[in-house]
């Protein structure tokens, strides 16, 4: 599942709570750029092990190297894991921009992912690539009133 436009975290929070409600183990992985990040899922504590919340370490000056490759291993880890029924990738475009990972890489770790893994993805705008391997698209928008911002 992919979800895009404003305000896309919250009902990938909603599919993260649905899952955790009927048992699934659940790893989120959130670029932690300073934007909501995990903030949807702040009470997620009560689920215990079965939820894994994983935020790799932004591109720094110093060091910049070691950072940029924890968001690929956090990215196959999560998709190739048969430890959890579903990954949540979380502004993927940020995760993208801010470790070695490609968005080519990405699609193709989608294409060889377990049958039986459910992987959500929110992004601001969906590659050709991304919306092929996805079962389902959804682009969030406003109907009436203010588009929420990335932490409304």
């Amino acid at each position: 599942m992919v979800y895009t436009g404003p305000g896309r975290n919250l009902p990938a929070a909603g599919q993260v709570f649905r899952a955790l409600g009927r048992g699934f183990r659940v790893r989120v992985l959130s670029p932690g750029t300073g934007r909501c990040g995990c903030a949807e899922l702040a009470s997620s504590g009560r689920f215990g092990d079965r939820i894994e919340l994983n935020q790799p370490a932004r591109e720094e000056p110093a060091g910049a190297s070691r950072e940029r490759t924890e968001g690929r291993q956090l990215a196959q880890q999560a998709l190739n894991s048969r430890d959890f029924h579903m990954v949540v990738l979380e502004e993927l475009e940020d995760l993208v921009r801010n470790s070695d990972i490609s968005m080519q890489e990405i699609e193709d770790l989608l294409a060889q992912r377990p049958s039986d893994l459910h992987v959500l993805i929110t992004v601001g705008e969906a590659t050709a690539g991304l919306i092929s391997a996805a079962d389902l698209v959804t682009e969030v928008a406003c109907v009436k009133g203010e588009a929420p911002g990335p932490c409304s």
